[in-house]
């Protein structure tokens, strides 16, 4: 519980009201996934160990 919807600071705008943001709940849901599958710190789906380093490319 140290990270994703619980922890986003983004979430916590959203719940507050952010101007006029009137998310569906689809658009709620799929932002809720990507956030609580760690997306913001992992862009990708790739194994960590397997990952190339980013001086390689």
């Amino acid at each position: 519980m140290t990270f994703g919807t619980l922890e986003s600071k983004l979430w916590k705008v959203l719940d507050k009201g952010h101007y006029d943001v009137d998310l569906t709940a689809e658009q709620k849901h799929r932002i809720k996934c990507w956030t609580d599958l760690n997306c913001p710190l992992w862009p990708d789906y790739q194994y960590r160990p397997t990952r190339p380093a980013l001086s390689e490319k």
